[in-house]
């Protein structure tokens, strides 16, 4: 495994916790590559009893009609992949991802993916490293959030921009009825809700401040930030003064 003798001490253990061994900081670097490895081998290793029976179960059912339906089945192996995608080790979570064959979509136990951790806890680098090895800004959890969603509830404006440009879409909506502008309202992050309606559009941008969740929620009504609410009102306050105006120039531009 050539990887870790380039790791640094940081890596080295970041690897080492995120397999769920222990280590001790007095431990010296030679010591802490050798602990690596044992992750390293670890997380290669077949999944245990419990998960291989789920699976034959899963191939039992494979003639059932209905099984396109059924989600991915929980690998866990994905274990050590997210808890360094969490922690930041994007270079640790690819080395994981092609050591055992995964590919970057794998959800976990939840449906999240590598991208919606990274998204979830800031991790640009994360990031960067999925959307390089073509990861889906589509794919969608158990609460069908996208990865968007994830990055706009934490206010990470860098990432949400990442994700724009690699086709996110913003006017989606979460097992709640939330869009990522309400997300980002409700989390008072007005330069995230301003790229939001930058990038969508006006058309679509009016759509999402008028488009109420599950609770009959917009996002300004979610925003507690006083600029924030402001903006949204206004926003709001100029579309219908449009709506107003295209009626009465209407029938004049008919003549």
């Amino acid at each position: 495994m050539d990887e870790v003798a380039s790791m640094s001490l940081s890596q080295l253990r970041a690897t080492i916790t995120a397999a769920g061994l222990s280590h001790a900081d007095c431990l010296e670097k030679s010591e802490l590559q050798a602990r690596a490895r044992e992750a390293l081998t670890a997380a290669v290793v077949q999944p245990t009893e419990q998960v291989e029976s789920a699976e034959e179960g899963m191939e039992a059912e494979a003639c059932d009609a209905d099984m396109a339906e059924e989600e991915p089945a929980w690998d866990q192996r994905m274990y050590p992949i997210l808890e360094a995608a969490e922690q930041g080790e994007a270079t640790i979570m690819g080395h994981l991802l092609d050591m055992n064959g995964l590919g970057v979509d794998t959800p976990g136990e939840d449906g999240d993916t590598a991208l919606h951790i990274g998204c979830l806890y800031g991790k640009i680098e994360v990031v960067q490293e999925c959307l390089r090895r073509g990861a889906v800004v589509t794919a969608l959890d158990e609460d069908r959030s996208t990865p968007l969603h994830d990055a706009c509830a934490g206010g990470f404006y860098e990432i949400a921009k990442l994700l724009l440009d690699a086709g996110a879409p913003i006017f989606v909506r979460d097992s709640d009825g939330d869009t990522p502008l309400h997300l980002a309202a409700r989390g008072g992050h007005g330069h995230v809700a301003e790229l939001l309606m930058l990038r969508a559009g006006e058309a679509t941008a009016q759509e999402m401040l008028a488009t109420q969740n599950e609770l009959g929620e917009r996002p300004v009504d979610l925003a507690e930030d006083p600029t924030l609410v402001a903006r949204l009102r206004n926003l709001a306050a100029a579309d219908e003064e449009d709506e107003d105006s295209d009626e009465e120039i209407g029938p004049q531009a008919k003549r």
